[in-house]
Order: C-alpha cells, then structure tokens, then sequence
C-alpha cells in the first residue's frame, strides 16, 4: 500500500492519543429481557432520584418489538409520548397530581421508528421531552446516551443531546429551567416502566425485548469528549457524579450490584427471570433504507438465514413477490419429488433419509420443465424412508411480469395460490406432517443442506417474503399481499428486501434476529419492485424537489380495474416521527389527477411524504417521497476541516452560494458545549460560486478543542457550522495513530511520532486476554499497516519498539 505522508500527518494531527487500558472483567455477562413480563427493579427508587443536570447511557441489543409504554399523551414539547419502549426509567404515565406522582426520568425509543426518546417531568404538571433523529439497528449491540442540560446559565446551551455508538447524533433546545420533579416515588427500572406505586398494572406498563448491559445514570452532563473516550470501556465504581452504574456481570442470581455512588442502596432485583448473557459486542447489521427488490442472476446468488430453526413448522403459509427474468438452475427436492425444481423460498432440498432431521422441512420455488408454481415438503423419517409430498399448479407463470405466489399446507391439504387465486389444491391421504426438526438451511432464491451447500438458482427478483406457521386462508393473502407486514399472527418471518446496500437483509417479526438473512454470490438490490393492485404516479411536488412554495400536493392514482379509491396524504419531517394524515380525497377516479392541499405546511424544511390508497377492500400504501421547501439560506457549506500544523490549528473550509453573507465568526470550546469568539473572517457578501477561507489559531488549547462558524448575514442572522475536533499535543511528545479506528476493512494503518529505525512487534488481545494476532512489521517514515482476519469486535492493540511500549483500544466493525 502506498503511503502518503500528508495525509497520514493530517490523519495524526487529528487524532485523540488515547493511551489506556478499558478495565477487563473477567466474568462478563449482559441480562436478556423477554419483551412480556419481566424486568429489573431498583430495591429503594429514591436512591436514584436526579434533581438537576443529568446523563443515562446503555448498552442495548435491540431482538424483538416489546411492548410500548407512555408517558403521557400528545405530541408537543410540554406532553407526552406513547407506543414508546422503556429502557431506563423512573415512573410512567399516570393522571397529573402530585409531585411523588410524577415521572422523574424516562429514556427509551419509539416503538415504530426506534428513535431513542428521554423525558423528565417537573413540578406542576409540565414536561420535558426530546427524541433522536437517528434510528437505532436491530440484532446488534448499540450504546446510546442521552444527556439533559436544564440549568445552564446561557440559555442557549439549555439542550438534551443524544449519542449513539459514541457519536453525538442531535441536540433538542429548551428554554425552561425547571428540574425534575422532587418526590418521584416510581421506583428505578431497567427494560420497564412503573408508576408511583410501584404496580404493573395498566396498559402502559412496557417491555423492552432484548439484552442491555453497562447501564449508568450521572448526575450531571457528560461531554462529547467523555462519552467517546468511555462508551466502549467498563467503568469501575464510583466515579465523580456517577449515582448509579449497572455493569450487569453478576451471570447469575437474583439481585445487581450498583457501583455509584449511592451503593447497595440502588441495587436491583430481576423479576421474572430476566436471562443471563455474553455481554455487548458488535454485529454490524445497516439500517434499512425505502422500497427495493433483489435481483438474483440464476447460478450463484441467494440469501441465506442459516439453520433457522424458529422457522420450522408443520402447517406453513409461505409467499412473496417474484419477477422471472432469465434461465434457472434447477436442484431436485428428493426422491419422489421435483426433480427439476427451482427454488424462490426453501427450507431444504433433497439430501438424505437418515438423520431425520436432514430432511427437507418446505420447499416453494417453479416446476423448470412447465414453469408452473410449486411445492414440496419431506415426512420426518418413519424407521423406512421419508416420502416426499410434491404439487405443481396449473397457471405457467410468465417472463418479466410480477406475481404474487403463495403456497399453504394444513389439515392434509396443499393450496397453491397466485395473484390471490387459488390455482390448485391437493389433499394428502393420512395428513403426513412435514419434518419439524430439519437442520437444513432456509434460503431464499436457493436451496441449502444442512451444511449450506447451495443448489438450484431463481433468475429474476423476489420481493416481500414471509413465512407463516399456519395455513393461512384465501381472504388472508389477497388481503394482505399488497401490505408489508411485520406483525400478524402465526407471522415468522418477513423480509421486506428493503436494505438497498447491505450484505444483511433482516427479518422484521419480533424475535428474529437468529433469522437475518445474509447475501451470498452478491445478488443486487433493486428499485423495481412489483407493482401493486393500485399506484401513485406523477407525483407534485416530483421526488427530491426544492424551493417549493406552495401546499398543493398533486398524484395521480390508478386501480388495475378502474374502480374509485379514497386517497390521503401523509407527512413528517424527514427522518422523524410518525407520518400524520394531513388530508383526503374520498372519491378519486382511477386514472385522474388529484390535488390535496395542506395547510399547516412550513417553509424552509424538508418532509417526507406518501399517499395510502383504498377501495374499501385493500390497502395500499404508495412510495415516499421527499420535498424541500422555499426558505431563506443565506450560505451553503461544502466542507469544513481543522488540522494542526506546527503547534498552530488550520481551519479551512468551503461555501457554495453565498447571499447577503457579511462575515464568519470563528468560535472555540474546550467541552463542545460553551464556545467563544477567536476571529472573524470577512464574507463574500453574494456569490454563486465555490469560496474558500482560511483562519489560523495561533495559540491552541493543549489537548482536544472544539471549532465551529458563526456564519452572520447583513441583517445580523445567523446560522451555525458543524463542528470540527482538534487534538493538540506537545511538541516532542510521543504517540501512537490508528487509523481509521473503528476498523472497517482488513487492514489496521499505524503512525508514529516518534523516529523509528527498524522493526515493531504488535500484538492484539481480545478483551479475555486471549492472543488474537502477533506480527513483526518494518515501518516506513513512521507509518506502516498489518492486515488481520479479526471478528467484530473490541480488542487491544500492543506496540513494541525499540524505545516504547503502546497499548490501545481499537473496534472492528467490518
């Protein structure tokens, strides 16, 4: 790899040396909370009462959906939320009274976004509330934080500030002073809610379903600086304004220890068995993004879920959306079954008799010698054989047109459905039950063994695959073959292939996280998906449009047999909360444009919406689309960046279409939080062109400093840059770089400040102890780089030349 020196001393330069040992807990372990009844309750509640500033953090590994709780009703800054998930909490929503009544610090999510949400109440009712812009993975370890700042002399800093994974995400102002109500007597939870008494009674009780681990409570507001440096270390007890810390290492037991600051007094018993678990790592799943379909090319591509044994079943729905588009590659389901069979979704394939459990649990995919629908299933095995069960349908299923299919088995008897419409059915004499306990990998696109041997290929694109542990009846699928569900029951698995860009495609049914899917062969997502029983089209505003000053919205719906449907708007802010109805248009005519209007829309924000559309039978919702409106922007940033050269920090940064811009206050912080003014550079004043500055610091703090503009107009308003991060160090001053640092590749980059003339030996260590790699390197111009087949992870790296010993933490997150 070819080294450039500029950019590893730029790299350096903005780098915190971060030189320590996380402490290593040799029995580690984390609590699994089943989403139903159970939980942890603090023994005595009023020893973790907040009365001011504060911060709560977690580790929390989100596996299922939960139930929700509240906090209260409405939606505005001084009510409530409702359908949210607890975390770490002190009371829920009860009627306003007095203050012991009240909630003293709710954090948790949004049940539908997964957005986190914190929440305290004060004296008289009123309230404060925040929630994070950013939505949370499922099936992977998270830490999130979230701090309060309610007193800070300048107002203008009075904000909560959310983290995830260490990185600050978005800060919600308030203006009030006022600190959480005194008295609270709701007790401290984990993975609850409780109100005043203590009761579980009630409908907004709540259940977080999942594992958490590392939970802490500050009475005070940590800095980016310190949530960064510790959220992926364990914290020994007690610490300076840490009332309460959870490390969740008991492994077994009844009862947790808090290490705060107010002792046994805030320890915790685990009520209806919360389970034991390795603690938090990392499992690297991409958050979703909007409507897509995979393209599979016929000979090497699928998705595998493993050997998913939660979707085994003896009576099955199994259906999803197919597009043929080429050539197969045919696989056979057994003896006595299809012999020329190509798979859409599997549970197996023919591979032997004996072990039972290497027979095939289901099997849906095309019959390749008619192109019809269908499907087959193996007996578990009866001391001779294990007779396979095929049916193959009627409807030959053509080229380049979307289906839905769907294939059910119960009571005995198959039925074969496509579009709706039943093709066919066949009844099996003795009502034989499918092999309950296969081994045998589920696919989809594929067929799998029960090592992962694939065989047979689909050419074409899948779309909204689902899995049911019940024959599901003929209302039931035209019902719902336009929906994308994610709930339902008997529902197991539901793989909406809405991912876009990820290697992992994720099951939505709560309790699924064993059943994510994972791309083999590098099958591409794509934008044509199957076109439903009604559509939008040409949307007004178009997707993506800008400076809209107006509140019409145009669509044009179509039904595919001309039938009038009721249509209504739905808007957000983009990336935030629920989609509300903002109008309806009761009887639109297939085919005809419509205008819905919307009242209460704001300039300069960008929203996202859609339309629903319904014939008094079926749903379906249309795309989302987005939508910027005109508001004044007096300059557009393009870049900003901070690096130090020669003990001096270089600001630079860029802007594109500048109006009315009069100049750019430099500002600096210690804390990220309190900036004050160092400098002013003078504004291009109106420019449609691309404008660099630069500012230089000449006398930086030592250590990390914090740099963001003040950018005023001619009219003395003003907007605010990101804020950049500056590490200085002494002159002279030894240091070790990793970079980039969490690792996302298989190369780990190191730099040096000191002179160094011949090889280093580095080690890493995972967080038992155990050695995980050892390598002797040369090292060129101070740089060098190793290459490592490392899990995800936490681990420590050690560095020994021939003047010093390095040790630091490092994330790999591929």
């Amino acid at each position: 790899m070819e080294k450039n020196p500029a950019r590893i001393a730029y790299l350096i330069c903005l780098t915190v040396f971060t030189l320590f040992l996380p402490e290593i807990v040799s029995s580690q372990s984390s609590l699994r909370f089943n989403g139903t009844n159970n939980y942890v309750q603090c023994n005595n509640g009023n020893a973790v009462t907040i009365g001011g500033n504060f911060t709560i953090e977690a580790w929390i590994k989100i596996e299922g959906r939960g139930r929700v709780a509240a906090t209260g009703a409405g939606t505005s800054v001084t009510t409530g939320f409702t359908n949210i998930i607890p975390l770490v909490t002190k009371g829920r929503a009860v009627a306003d009274g007095t203050n012991s009544r009240e909630i003293n610090y709710f954090f948790g999510y949004d049940s539908a976004t997964r957005q986190l949400v914190a929440y305290y109440e004060v004296s008289g009712g009123l309230n404060n509330r925040a929630m994070c812009t950013t939505p949370l993975d499922t099936c992977t370890w998270t830490h999130v934080a979230v701090t309060c700042d309610m007193t800070n002399a300048n107002s203008a800093n009075r904000a909560w500030i959310f983290y995830i994974n260490g990185v600050q995400q978005n800060s919600v102002a308030f203006t009030a002073n006022a600190v959480p109500v005194s008295g609270a007597l709701a007790p401290l939870t984990l993975g609850s809610a409780f109100d005043y008494t203590g009761s579980a009674v009630g409908t907004s009780l709540g259940n977080f379903e999942g594992k958490m681990d590392e939970v802490r409570i500050w009475s005070a507001v940590r800095t980016p600086a310190e949530i960064s440096a510790n959220y992926a270390n364990e914290l020994a007890g007690p610490q300076t304004n840490m009332i309460a810390r959870y490390a969740l290492n008991e492994q077994s037991g009844t009862t947790i220890t808090n290490n705060g600051s107010v002792g046994a007094t805030g320890n915790g018993t685990l009520v209806n068995t919360p389970g034991w678990f390795p603690n938090f790592g990392s499992d690297g799943l991409i958050n979703p993004a909007q409507a897509s379909a995979l393209d599979f090319n016929g000979s090497s591509q699928y998705v595998s879920m493993g050997k998913a044994t939660s979707l085994n079943t003896g009576s099955f729905t199994i259906e999803a959306w197919i597009r043929i588009e080429g050539t197969h590659t045919a696989t056979s389901t057994g003896t006595g079954g299809i012999t020329s069979a190509i798979p859409i979704v599997t549970k197996g394939r023919g591979e032997a008799e004996t072990p039972s459990n290497l027979n095939m649990n289901y099997f849906m995919g095309i019959d390749n010698t008619t192109g019809q629908l269908a499907a087959d299933f193996e007996e578990a095995y009866n001391g001779t054989t294990a007779p396979n069960h095929p049916i193959i349908g009627n409807t030959v299923l053509a080229a380049n047109t979307w289906y839905h299919v769907a294939v059910t088995y119960g009571s005995g008897t198959w039925k074969l459905y496509v579009n709706g419409v039943l093709d066919k059915s066949k009844a099996e004499a003795g009502s034989p039950s499918p092999e309950l306990n296969s081994i045998q990998h589920a696919a989809i696109g594929s067929a799998l063994t029960s090592d992962g041997t694939a065989a047979g290929f689909f050419n074409g694109k899948i779309d909204d695959v689902r899995i049911w542990n019940t024959a599901r009846s003929q209302v039931d699928i035209q019902t719902n073959m336009y929906q994308s569900l994610s709930s339902g029951t008997g529902l197991l698995g539901s793989w909406k292939l809405n991912e876009n860009v990820a290697t992992k495609v994720e099951n939505s049914v709560a309790n699924s996280c064993s059943s994510l899917g994972t791309l083999k062969g590098g099958p591409s997502f794509t934008g044509a998906n199957f076109t439903p029983l009604m559509a939008d089209n040409t949307p007004s505003p178009s997707n993506g449009a800008t400076n809209y000053n107006g509140n019409t919205f145009t669509i044009t719906p179509t039904h595919s047999s001309g039938s009038t449907m009721s249509v209504t708007l739905y808007t957000r802010i983009i990336n935030t909360g629920n989609f509300v109805a903002v109008g309806t248009n009761a009887s639109a005519a297939s085919g005809t444009p419509i205008n819905i209007n919307w009242i209460s829309i704001q300039p300069n924000t960008t929203y996202e919406w859609f339309v629903s559309m319904t014939n008094g039978s079926n749903v379906v919702n249309g795309k989302v689309y987005t939508v910027s409106t005109a508001g004044f922007i007096p300059v557009k940033f393009v870049s900003f960046e901070g690096a130090v050269i020669n003990n001096q920090v270089q600001l630079k940064w860029s802007t594109l279409n500048e109006m009315d811009n009069d100049y750019f206050q430099i500002e600096r912080s210690t804390d990220g939080r309190k900036f004050s003014p160092i400098g002013k550079i003078k504004g291009q004043l109106n420019s449609t062109s691309l404008s660099t500055y630069n500012f230089t610091d000449p006398n930086p703090n030592k250590g990390v400093s914090y740099y963001q503009l003040k950018q005023v107009d001619i009219d003395e308003h003003f907007s605010v840059s990101k804020v950049v991060r500056v590490t200085v160090t002494d002159k002279g001053s030894f240091g070790l770089v990793i970079f980039p640092n969490p690792i996302k590749g298989n190369e780990i980059n190191l730099s040096f400040l000191e002179s160094i003339n011949n090889s280093i030996t580095v080690k890493i260590f995972d967080l038992a102890g155990k050695l995980q790699l050892n390598q002797q390197v040369s090292v060129e111009n101070q740089n060098t780089s190793i290459r490592h087949t490392l899990a995800n992870g936490i681990y420590i790296l050690k560095v020994s030349t021939a003047q010093n010993e390095y040790s630091q933490k490092i994330i790999v997150q591929k």
